[in-house]
Parts: structure tokens; sequence; C-alpha cells
């Protein structure tokens, strides 16, 4: 097969022979008798023979030459490649956002968005697709969004060989359960492999996997009962967004955390992420008040692996 490029660039050279007298040039010569040939060896019948039979070439191409697809690429200034599989991988030290191991047990939540900045339907729609419930929660006279979570034990491989029960995490599979007021059974969450979930409900699958995270541990000293970040990609039906979400907690009284949440919304182009620029802008504060025992145990073994994440130190979190 000859590569359209050449065909067309030689279907030039022969009009440009015929039209301009350049028939001296040695084209298409593989000898030194094509070069004294006559002026008129590429004559006009000719040239039209030569487009015809190249045409055929060059129409009758698979398309899987002929439009090669470029390669991908995932270096475009500030985007994240969000196609990557992260599920079995740590992504931080520790593996999970985590609260200290005496928080343990079962909350009444109330998260109250305080303002939208952006595109108000990407808002709404990242909203809903990490759980958030149906009501009168963005706009003018909001109501806070009402649920439980529960903080179970993370269990933590010490220099012994033995495991510390030494923070707790959110049991996020029970969350979402609890936002989106679906069966538990309809969500799929391990505490040892924290970085996906799914839901299957209402004929309705969403996927949550978490791209990047960092985490800053517990420090009262500094005020700091819990925070972080990650960047999770969202799965829902043929269409993939992204969202950074950020937040960060502190003791407000026995039994009582409060926290400040911002929640930033990217459009994705070919798995990559257009971090430099979000679409909107949720932030909301969250309430968080202890009302009991874990509703169940779980059996936890989410290993202490060391990684190369970065801790956050608070200064300029947001």
């Amino acid at each position: 097969m000859i590569p359209r490029c050449t065909v067309l660039i030689l279907s030039f050279l022969l009009l440009s022979q015929e039209t301009f007298g350049l028939s001296s040039l040695p084209l298409l010569a593989p000898s030194v008798d094509a070069v004294t040939a006559p002026s008129n060896y590429w004559d006009r019948r000719s040239f039209l023979g030569t487009i015809t039979s190249g045409g055929l070439i060059l129409f009758l191409l698979p398309p899987s030459i002929a439009n090669a697809a470029p390669p991908r690429s995932v270096d475009v200034g500030g985007g994240v490649d969000v196609a990557i599989d992260t599920r079995n991988t740590v992504l931080s030290d520790p593996s999970n956002l985590v609260f200290p191991a005496s928080m343990k047990g079962r909350y009444a939540c109330q998260r109250t968005v305080v303002a939208v900045d952006g595109d108000m339907y990407q808002a709404q729609s990242a909203w809903k697709a990490l759980g958030g419930g149906k009501g009168n929660f963005f706009g003018g006279n909001t109501v806070p969004e009402s649920y439980e979570t529960q903080l179970i034990p993370m269990m933590i491989a010490n220099n012994n060989g033995g495991d510390n029960p030494q923070f707790t995490v959110v049991d996020r599979g029970y969350e979402l359960a609890s936002r989106t007021a679906i069966s538990r059974d309809a969500v799929q969450w391990k505490v040892d492999q924290p970085n996906r979930i799914t839901t299957a409900a209402n004929n309705n699958n969403v996927e949550l996997v978490v791209i990047q995270r960092s985490v800053i541990t517990p420090n009262p000293e500094q005020g700091i009962l819990a925070g972080g970040q990650e960047l999770i990609r969202i799965t829902e039906g043929p269409f993939v967004r992204a969202v950074l979400i950020k937040q960060r907690f502190r003791q407000a009284g026995d039994g009582v955390v409060e926290g400040l949440e911002v929640v930033k919304t990217y459009r994705v182009l070919d798995g990559i992420a257009g971090t430099e620029f979000p679409t909107s802008t949720t932030k909301s504060t969250l309430r968080w008040t202890r009302i009991g025992p874990l509703q169940q145990e779980e059996v936890v073994d989410a290993k202490y692996v060391s990684s190369s994440s970065l801790y956050f130190d608070g200064s300029n979190w947001y």
C-alpha cells in the first residue's frame, strides 16, 4: 500500500512537470536514462492515468491505516489522568482519611450548603452522584441534609507485628446508603480497599474511584481532628466526571464534630480531568453528633503501608 501523503506528493510533482516545464527533473527516475527522456514522456494522458490509479489507492486504504488514531496523551498542562486503575493502590499514608480511635461510634450528621460558584448543574450532578439526598439543598432557603454515618476501627500493623486500633475511618458504605436511602446491600465498599465504592439501585449504577488522596493526621494541639482531600472519578452510566473533595474536622464539644467541606467539579475529556479549571465549587458546613455505638462491627485489616504521598500541615489547606 502506498501512503496517502505519498500519492498526493507524487501527483503534485507530476502536475508541476507538465505545467511548468520541469521535465528535465529526474522525477521517478531510478536510472540515468530517465533523466534524458523526452519532455513529453509524462504527457497529459499519462498524468491522468497516474492520478486515476493513485486515486484508487488513496480512497481504498483501510480506515485503520488512513485514519490511524494518535497516541493517547496524558500530559495536558494541569490535567490529571483519571482513567487509571487505583482500586488496589495505596494512595496515601495512612491509606484513608483517619479519625482518632476514641471517636468510634455512630453519628447523626447535617450537611449545609453555604455557597455555590460556577455551573449549578455540574454542582448538583456531583452532589447526587456522591450520595446527596433529594431536597432543597441548593439556592435560597436551603435546609440541611440529614443522614447518619459511623466511624469504624482501622487496624494498623505496629512495629511488633501485631495490630493496634490506632485510628477510625468513615464507614463509606453505611454513610452512602443512609444519604441515598437505599439498602446497605446495594452499596459495595470495603474498609481495607477504600478507593472504590459502587451503588446499584433504581436501575442507576454509580462507581466512585479515588484517584489521588492526601491525609491530615489527627493533631489535637493544632485543633485538627481529621482532614484531607481526594480526587474522585465518578462513572454514572456513559458519563464520566471528576470531583475534588477537601474536608477538615475539629472537636466542638463532647460527642460533637464540626467540619468544612469544599467540592470542586471538573470536566473529563479522553480520560483527562481538567483540574486547572473547575466548573463549579460547592462549600458546605458539617456537624456530627454522636448517637450511639456502631450498628454493626466489621472485620478490619487495613495494613499500614508506606507511600510517597505528602501530608498537609494545614497552613494553606483551603
